[in-house]
């Protein structure tokens, strides 16, 4: 599936997480359908599944401020929340999260909860740290 989303660095972080899951065949949804931005201050990221299935991811604009990694090791613990029964962070999110780990030869890339410092935020730039939730 082709996706195309309103932010050409939306659509470059989007297809190169996807080319990462693919990669080490996570099975990720190809119901995402929109990817957005806003200013969170509570979490870095969030992904919402629609009754009908599709899915939403949602980046806090707190990322840009930061390093590429930040943003992109946001974006697959998104997506990785797409592939079935992951939408909490036990059994197959902690497997699929440890395998991307392993293939980019960085172990706390993807995790549950990071500080700013490990987005890559230098603390001033932030009222406050977020968390995913």
């Amino acid at each position: 599936m082709i996706y195309a989303f309103c932010d050409s660095r939306l659509n470059d972080i989007f297809g190169e997480a996807s080319d990462i899951l693919d990669a080490c065949k996570v099975p990720y949804s190809d119901n995402i359908i929109n990817i957005k931005v806003d200013n969170s201050k509570s979490r870095w990221g969030l992904c919402h599944r629609t009754y009908d299935g599709d899915y939403t991811i949602t980046l806090s604009d707190k990322l840009f401020k930061g390093s590429h990694d930040g943003i992109l090791s946001t974006m697959l613990h998104e997506m990785i929340h797409t592939a079935p029964d992951c939408m909490k962070h036990t059994g197959d999110w902690k497997r699929y999260a440890k395998r991307v780990n392993v293939y980019l030869n960085k172990p706390n890339f993807i995790k549950r909860c990071n500080d700013a410092k490990e987005k890559g935020i230098a603390e001033k730039q932030i009222e406050k740290d977020s968390k995913y939730i």
